[in-house]
């Protein structure tokens, strides 16, 4: 089945994912550079295999996607150790205000603009970005015993039993400074 999955270049021209994008995202500070937190995957123009590289800053990650651009169909930067919420945007909502008269802020998911002939995409929190879950193709010939098959991200292979995919907000439990509904 070949992958239907929304590029990387289609993302960057969205406004809002390309100025979430070239942010550099805050990890704990037991996350450092000699860890290599940050893994660069690709999918060579023509190749049907992903490629990783593990990077000790999300600058050098971003920096390597750029120079390998015009050479590639589709990557993320992917962040395994952690997982993070798509980009949000905080909107007053007109005419609503609360209990004390103060007008009303929501936070926004953003959603991809995916087309209708396309794979339904979710978040995947490491890749942080939009992908296809799919229900791993491997086998393991050393497993003792089956385990019961799971969705995984077509990029990094991170499951859905530990990212939410219907409610990706609530995956990002160490970052108690993200933007907070008020209602």
């Amino acid at each position: 089945m070949p992958i239907d999955l929304i590029t990387i270049q289609e993302l960057l021209r969205d406004p809002q994912y390309r100025s979430y994008f070239s942010k550099v995202p805050k990890l704990p500070e037991h996350y450092t550079p000699a860890n290599k937190p940050w893994k660069l995957i690709v999918m060579k123009r023509g190749e049907q295999m992903w490629r990783s590289k593990r990077l000790g800053t999300y600058q050098e990650a971003f920096a390597g996607l750029k120079k390998l651009l015009p050479i590639i169909d589709n990557a993320a930067i992917n962040c395994p150790p952690l997982g993070f919420m798509p980009p949000t945007r905080t909107v007053k909502l007109k005419g609503k205000v609360d209990k004390k008269g103060k007008p009303v802020i929501k936070t926004l998911m953003w959603h991809p603009a995916i087309g209708a002939d396309m794979e339904t995409h979710n978040w995947c929190a490491h890749c942080r970005r939009p992908s296809i879950f799919r229900v791993a193709t491997y086998t393991n010939k050393n497993q003792a015993a089956p385990v019961e098959p799971a969705l995984r991200c077509i990029i990094c292979g991170a499951s859905e039993r530990i990212i939410n995919l219907r409610h990706p907000e609530k995956h990002q439990q160490w970052d108690m400074n993200r933007a907070k509904v008020s209602e």
